[in-house]
């Protein structure tokens, strides 16, 4: 019995970890995707697609990336289209939560299939770090 019972809560918390996830916002307005929890890998080709439920938001154009950390040392990296593509966004190391930082693309917004692979940052709480990207859905 007591093994049953050690198997089974080893279960319970495999099964945690495998279901723990970002959580995806679109806003109502289309012109904005928040990405909080940061505990697991993000892809716009997928995370887009099941959080927007809008073609426009799916092809937008990045116009502005915009990293909350959550602690000194703190830094989010997002790739150009995959995992082991090439950096589009490096926050560079900051120096506390109130060293949010934005890069703009508005000179020449495109669309690019970001790609957050979450072992390529430095996140000391996770749950604390946010991402907002300002998009231009297509038309």
């Amino acid at each position: 019995m007591k093994k049953l019972l050690c198997a089974l809560c080893a279960m319970l918390m495999f099964a945690g970890v495998a279901w723990s996830a970002n959580t995806t916002l679109v806003g109502s307005s289309l012109t904005t995707i928040e990405i909080t929890g940061l505990d697991a890998d993000w892809n716009w080709a997928t995370d887009i697609v099941a959080a927007s439920f809008n073609s426009k938001v799916d092809t937008a154009k990045i116009r502005s990336i915009k990293f909350y950390p959550s602690a000194i040392n703190d830094r989010m990296i997002i790739r150009d289209g995959g995992l082991d593509a090439a950096t589009f966004f490096d926050s560079g190391v900051v120096g506390g939560v109130a060293d949010a930082r934005i890069e703009y693309y508005t000179d020449n917004p495109r669309h690019i299939d970001l790609y957050i692979d979450i072992s390529d940052s430095t996140l000391s709480t996770p749950a604390n770090c946010k991402v907002v990207i300002q998009i231009e859905p297509a038309k």
